[in-house]
Formats: structure tokens, sequence, C-alpha cells
């Protein structure tokens, strides 16, 4: 049904088990493709899309936007306007590439681009930055999610993403509650 190479960037359940460090919900329903998933099995963008994952680069980069257009999936004049910031993108590109495909109605693939995302963000890291900073990727693997049909897992990840938000939340707004006291207030 699929190429080799489509195959194996997109078929393989590794590319969704474990999706997440932080959040142990299990992707494993993600897969086989059913007659009804939409995908796209053209040579140039599997090729394109395998190389920028084995060498993420600005150029791997802007041949990706350029079988994104070759194929439909982004229009030329989005293509060009990425490319002409496309050194401001790091892991950021792997969310990118899931919003394309989330757009296009590839739910799968998607999430495929969109765990790449999530494991750079989950990474450890030396600088002061939060490892988890990009709220938006969670609820676009949650939308997915429930656009496959999946809504247990849609639900799961959903509450599990959200909880830490509103933890975090009611934790600082106790602290400056305290705080405010403190000084009189």
């Amino acid at each position: 049904m699929f190429s080799q190479g489509f195959q194996r960037l997109y078929c393989d359940a590794t590319a969704f088990e474990p999706f997440s460090t932080f959040y142990p919900i299990s992707f494993a329903r993600v897969l086989p493709f059913q007659p009804e998933d939409l995908a796209v099995d053209d040579p140039r963008l599997i090729g394109t899309e395998a190389a920028h994952l084995a060498d993420p680069n600005d150029l791997t980069r802007r041949e990706v936007l350029e079988a994104y257009a070759q194929c439909g999936l982004l229009a030329a004049a989005e293509a060009d306007n990425v490319k002409s910031v496309i050194d401001d993108y790091g892991a950021g590109f792997f969310d990118l590439m899931g919003l394309v495909y989330a757009n296009a109605g590839m739910y799968i693939c998607a999430l495929r681009w969109y765990h790449e995302f999530i494991r750079e963000l989950e990474a450890p890291r030396t600088d002061a930055q939060s490892a988890m900073d990009d709220e938006g990727v969670h609820a676009s693997i949650g939308y997915c999610l429930y656009a496959l049909g999946l809504f247990e897992e849609a639900i799961a990840w959903t509450k599990a993403c959200i909880g830490l938000d509103l933890i975090t939340d009611r934790l600082c707004q106790a602290l400056m509650n305290h705080e405010a006291q403190l000084a009189g207030g």
C-alpha cells in the first residue's frame, strides 16, 4: 500500500511509543493506517523529510518546504514566507511540520512530527529556558487524537497536559496570596 520510505518514516510504531516522558499516555492505537486516513506518499517529500529528521538544518528545512509546496500541502507563498525566516526555526520546525499535516487532515503524519517536537522540548537542557514552553503543541496533539477517533487517548493526553498547568497556576496564586498577606494586603 505505501512505499518503503513512507513505511519507515510513518508506519514504525517506535515513532509513537513512548510519545512523551512527562505524560505517559500510550499512542499504540495510532497505527496502523486505516483506509480512511489521509497521507501523501511522494518520494521527494518522504526523502526530504527523512533527510531533515537525520540532520535538521536550514537547508533540509528549505527542501521540506519546497516539497510541501510541490505536493500542495503548503501554498508556495506561505513556503516562501517561512523560508525568509528559516534561521529562526530550530526544533520548532517539527511543530510546523505537524501543523502542515494537521491542517491537511493527515493526523497520523502530524503526530509523527509533533512527537519529534515533544522529544526536543523534553530533552535535558543546560540553559534556563523551560523544557515545556510551547503549550500549543499539546492542544494540537489532543486535536489530532480526537480527529482520529482515539477519544480515550485524547482525553488522557489533555487531562495530563492541562492538569500540570492548573496545579502550577493554583500554586502560583497561593504564593501570590501569601506574599500579599505578608505585605499587609
